[in-house]
């Protein structure tokens, strides 16, 4: 992708990152797929079906834009390993406050697991992140939800909050993605 000199950039911008393998059970599924998601608003571009469709194009449309947060309902609970979130990559983008939480509420009330936070300034008003923001890409950027134990992290709803683009346009997400079990069925794998 092209990229904009005059863009500002972030002081904790990260180096661009490879992920190490992560392993997981091979019967490990895309919990995330075709769940039904809702926003902070209604988005200007895209919609809300597409965070969940398994297609991570970065093309004209292929997007949602505009809601600080988008959140995914996997509609009961389950044993998280990871978390996969694209935004749109097409530019070179680079947004600006991601957080990636889980939650067993719908309204994020009470118990909150904050797996990722690169909001370095608290601009966000959520708290400073250890996080490093990062150039979006086709690979998206890996959330890892093990937990302490490597037996995943148990949840029903994830949300994924974004800030501008570092060239000022609203957040674009193009897909949210989380591999795990589900609760009734996790019992049947190994971990």
């Amino acid at each position: 992708p092209a990229y904009d000199p005059d863009r500002i950039i972030p002081p904790h911008l990260g180096m661009k990152k490879y992920y190490k393998p992560f392993m997981v059970d091979p019967d490990i599924l895309n919990l995330a797929f075709h769940m039904p998601a809702t926003a902070s608003e209604d988005p200007r571009t895209g919609e809300l079906e597409q965070l969940t469709d398994d297609i991570k194009t970065s093309g004209e449309f292929d997007f949602v834009g505009g809601p600080s947060w988008v959140q995914v309902d996997l509609e009961k609970p389950a044993l998280i390993h990871a978390i996969v979130v694209w935004h749109y990559y097409r530019n070179a983008d680079i947004f600006d406050d991601v957080i990636v939480s889980i939650s067993d509420n719908v309204d994020f009330s009470g118990d909150i697991n904050v797996l990722f936070n690169n909001d370095h300034d608290n601009s966000s008003g959520m708290g400073i992140g250890k996080d490093s923001a990062y150039i979006s890409t086709i690979w998206g950027n890996l959330v890892d939800a093990c937990g302490p134990d490597s037996h995943g992290t148990k949840a029903r709803f994830i949300r994924v909050y974004s800030g501008r683009n570092t060239d000022g346009s609203l957040p674009r997400y193009l897909e949210v993605a989380a591999y795990g079990f589900d609760i009734e069925n996790s019992e049947n794998h190994n971990h």
